[in-house]
């Protein structure tokens, strides 16, 4: 009965696990933070031109983001 009980237990926890693999590889993974960090630094130059006010206020960006 403890082996049923056991091997019951072990199906439950992988068929509840699903498919928890990594989905993106390295270089997936490098090439979406370079383009988080690309967008962060066209923002940032939308931000300092704000604060020296040498655009239009306001806070939507020019740059299409996703």
């Amino acid at each position: 009965m403890r082996k049923w009980l056991f091997l019951g237990l072990i199906v439950s926890l992988g068929w509840a696990s699903g498919c928890a693999t990594v989905t993106r590889t390295a270089a997936e993974n490098r090439a979406n933070y370079r383009s988080i960090c690309e967008l962060d630094m066209l923002e940032m130059a939308d931000d300092w031109n704000l604060i020296w006010l040498g655009e239009r206020q306001c806070r939507l960006t020019k740059w299409h983001t996703r």
